[in-house]
């Protein structure tokens, strides 16, 4: 719900409408999401302001998740031996002290949020998304981005890992009041990106 969101999804070329995504697992019966989480640092030295976000993995009770979104989308992949390791593998990267990823630099061994499920992804024996979801190409927003230190080239978002062979949606939790109004939001994202495709400003 906040002007980055809408922000990320401006910056591509395919419409794209979730920015963060994690694992979920049970750990002695509470459920948690697995996720690689950056909070904002104005004031430490940074080599750019992408640089700002600092962070890392981390397990967030399930509720206080849900607090932080408007909508959430579960999904559950094909393969339940694989899901279990998945599972278990994100558990135990709790305890690796694994640094967030602000630049989304493949070269980097931090990890942004995708690229932490990525990586967990083929640990587990599933084929993650191989190609990032390329930017819009907009001479000015890609300055900007390169300015502020985020990909220009565009990176791997929620929407492909929920279309994965054999994904399917198994939740979908909303803040909103009803279902149309939760659409409402994604069916204006959706027009804005649109328009700022076709050459409008928003």
């Amino acid at each position: 719900g906040r002007a980055q969101s809408l922000g990320t999804t401006l910056a591509l070329v395919e419409f794209t409408f979730y920015d963060h995504m994690g694992v979920l697992a049970e750990r002695a019966g509470e459920l948690l999401v697995c996720d690689s989480w950056p909070s904002f640092h104005p004031l430490v030295k940074a080599e750019d302001f992408a640089d700002r976000f600092r962070g890392g993995a981390r397990g967030t009770p399930l509720g206080r998740f849900l607090a932080h979104y408007e909508t959430l989308l579960v999904v559950r992949l094909p393969d339940a031996g694989r899901n279990a390791r998945l599972a278990e593998l994100a558990l135990a990267s709790l305890e690796e002290e694994i640094a967030y990823d602000p630049h989304h630099d493949p070269a980097d061994p931090r990890l942004s949020c995708s690229e932490y499920v990525q990586w967990l992804l083929e640990r587990a024996g599933y084929e993650p998304p191989s190609v990032p979801r390329a930017a819009s190409g907009d001479p000015e927003l890609g300055a900007v981005l390169d300015a502020l230190g985020f990909p220009a080239r565009g990176f791997f978002v929620p929407d492909q890992f929920g279309a994965l062979p054999g994904a399917r949606t198994v939740g979908w939790i909303s803040a909103h009041r009803s279902r149309a109004g939760a659409l409402a939001i994604e069916s204006a994202f959706a027009l804005l990106h649109a328009r700022f495709l076709a050459g409008d400003r928003v």
